[in-house]
C-alpha cells in the first residue's frame, strides 16, 4: 500500500496547482479539462461527494477516502463513481 500511496499522492499533488496541500474545485475541475475531458460538468458532483467536511476543499485524506469508495464500494449511487470521470463509449 506504501507504493500505491505514492502515487496518489503525486497526481493529488499534480492537481494541486497552489501547493497548498487541499484541492479547490476549480483545481479538481482542470486537471480533467487538461486531460481532454469534453464534458466536465460531472466534476462539481464529484468534488462536493469527496469534500466531506464541507470546507470547499479536499485533503487529502479525503481524496484518498474516495479513491477507496471508488474502487471497493458496490454504491452505484456513490458521488465517488465518477471518481476519474464516466464511462464513455
Amino acid at each position: 500500500m506504501k507504493r500505491e500511496e505514492g502515487l496518489i499522492r503525486a497526481f493529488f499533488n499534480l492537481m494541486d496547482i497552489s501547493n497548498d496541500g487541499y484541492l479547490t474545485e476549480d483545481e479538481h475541475k482542470s486537471i480533467f479539462i487538461k486531460f481532454g475531458a469534453k464534458d466536465s460538468s460531472w466534476t462539481q458532483e464529484t468534488f462536493q461527494g469527496m469534500d466531506t467536511n464541507n470546507d470547499g476543499k479536499i485533503s487529502f485524506q479525503e481524496y484518498i477516502t474516495g479513491i477507496i469508495d471508488f474502487f471497493y464500494s458496490d454504491d452505484e449511487t456513490s458521488t465517488n463513481r465518477f471518481f476519474f470521470g464516466p464511462l464513455v463509449d
